[in-house]
């Protein structure tokens, strides 16, 4: 009888240890996954290819903390030299101040292929929480078949952010020469 009564207590500790012991893993992997999604854009910025791995299970990362809020864009003339104009204003939606990356402007086609991309700098170089800052890129001279463009940031190691679509390329008319 004693020797059941021991054995009864080892087990009962054998399966509390156990029920303990899942109970905290199961807990741990609770955490790191809520973390890894909760802290997506702190991750992304530390490693930037996870970016990737977040648009894959449909989860949108900021690595940047910037949003575009207003953008425009024009084709004139100067003569006869086609210019693009592209303009617009970035804001700050995080909680601390942000270095201000490049505004990468792609350039597509009717069928979405890549035909021209120009780069520009964000005025000021630090935007603070809530405040914006401006960008404009002028080209000279851009490709015919140019049908509509896409923005992003683009760090200075070149890594790109998930690109914005700002719309369809309207050709101008022609300017009379003065």
């Amino acid at each position: 009888a004693y020797r059941r009564s021991v054995r009864e207590k080892r087990r009962k500790k054998s399966r509390l240890a156990a029920v303990v012991s899942w109970g905290v893993s199961a807990g741990l992997f609770f955490l790191v996954g809520a973390s890894t999604i909760l802290m997506r854009n702190d991750i992304v910025k530390i490693w930037p290819q996870s970016a990737s791995a977040y648009s894959i299970i449909g989860l949108d990362v900021n690595q940047f903390g910037l949003d575009f809020t207003s953008t425009d864009h024009r084709r004139t003339f100067d003569d006869t030299t086609p210019i693009l104009n592209v303009s617009g204003t970035v804001l700050n939606v995080s909680n601390t101040s942000q270095t201000s990356p490049e505004v990468r402007v792609g350039l597509r086609d009717d069928r979405g292929r890549k035909v021209a991309h120009m780069l520009t700098k964000i005025e000021p170089g630090k935007i603070e929480p809530g405040a914006q800052g401006t960008f404009l890129a002028v080209l000279e001279n851009p490709p015919v078949e140019t049908y509509d463009l896409e923005l992003s940031f683009v760090q200075i190691g070149g890594h790109r952010s998930v690109a914005e679509k700002v719309g369809r390329v309207e050709a101008a008319e022609p300017q009379q020469p003065r």
